[in-house]
């Protein structure tokens, strides 16, 4: 064997027989791996490996990735380096690479629950088109599916600007509720997906094992802030028919 070369254990567990062994508390044939960089540094090692794609870099490196399926965005046009909330987004150099942070907050300016539901418009979940979803699942039978995840409290961020969004927690307690409630209103796709996404009884695949999105209560910050919700990914893992 060549110098610095080490052999792979063999594997008797494809990717998602692997994370649903560990989300079951059973001993896989290995430890499962993830895969997260930033672009320069997924460019580079596909360079190295020879790699004409991420996936393929992936499958070469044994990544036990999760495939990504998403709902395609239908509603109102949204500019370049904007969201659907509103947000702007800059990118900012950091010597070897970028990264887009966020520059613009549209409810930075409001100071009462009043003034968010008289002058914001939230998104709308039929501002996004389903049908697709279905489609993206056919070829991944190997890998788990993630079916939707996000961060509230980052959007909240997002939406209010970092420093105010934590002082909103002891200070406007009621404007943080109300906005993680209609933030979790606008992703509701992300927890409950349909039947016309997830096939089968009560919209899963049969024999499909899911781990879906639950409300963990966090700490309050203060006596004057009660709690602040945050939620699990949607973590499906599919045992296709």
């Amino acid at each position: 064997m060549p110098l610095g070369k080490t052999a792979m254990r063999k594997e008797t567990m494809i990717p998602r027989e692997r994370w649903l062994a560990v989300l079951n508390r059973q001993k896989p044939d290995r430890v499962p791996m993830d895969y997260w960089a930033t672009p320069e540094a997924t460019e580079k090692t596909m360079a190295h490996l020879n790699c004409h794609s991420k996936r393929e870099m992936l499958e070469k490196l044994h990544v036990d990735f999760a495939v990504e399926v998403k709902p395609a965005y239908v509603g109102p046009s949204v500019p370049a380096q904007h969201d659907e909330f509103g947000c702007t987004y800059q990118n900012v150099p950091y010597g070897t690479g970028e990264y887009e942070e966020c520059v613009f907050h549209p409810l930075a300016r409001f100071e009462s629950v009043e003034e968010i539901k008289r002058s914001y418009t939230w998104p709308d979940p039929d501002w996004w088109d389903y049908s697709g979803i279905k489609k993206q699942l056919q070829g991944n039978e190997r890998y788990p599916i993630l079916g939707g995840n996000y961060e509230p409290f980052l959007i909240y961020k997002k939406l209010r600007g970092e420093e105010q969004a934590y002082m909103d927690m002891a200070l406007n307690p009621e404007i943080v509720h109300f906005c993680l409630e209609s933030v979790r209103e606008c992703v509701e796709y992300f927890r409950s997906p349909g039947e016309e996404v997830y096939p089968g009884r009560n919209g899963r695949f049969p024999g499909s094992i899911s781990y879906p999105c639950t409300p963990v209560p966090l700490p309050a910050v203060s006596c004057k802030s009660e709690k602040v919700h945050s939620f699990r990914p949607v973590w499906d893992i599919f045992r296709f028919p």
